[in-house]
């Protein structure tokens, strides 16, 4: 019997992106974070779990 391995790609994306001046999963409305999801289900993940909270700077 063959078992097949689940595959999960994890993005993190929850910088603040401070050097970029926003944070880089919104910039060009989302077209970045469509693109990485993109290339993690074409290199065939299962799952893609995306971390997008944002850390709010502390003072």
């Amino acid at each position: 019997m063959t078992t097949r391995l689940q595959i999960a790609g994890v993005l993190l994306a929850a910088g603040a992106g401070v050097r970029y001046g926003m944070p880089k999963v919104t910039a060009a409305q989302g077209k970045w974070l469509n693109v990485a999801v993109a290339a993690f289900d074409e290199g065939a993940c299962d799952d893609v779990v995306v971390d997008i909270d944002t850390p709010t700077p502390s003072d």
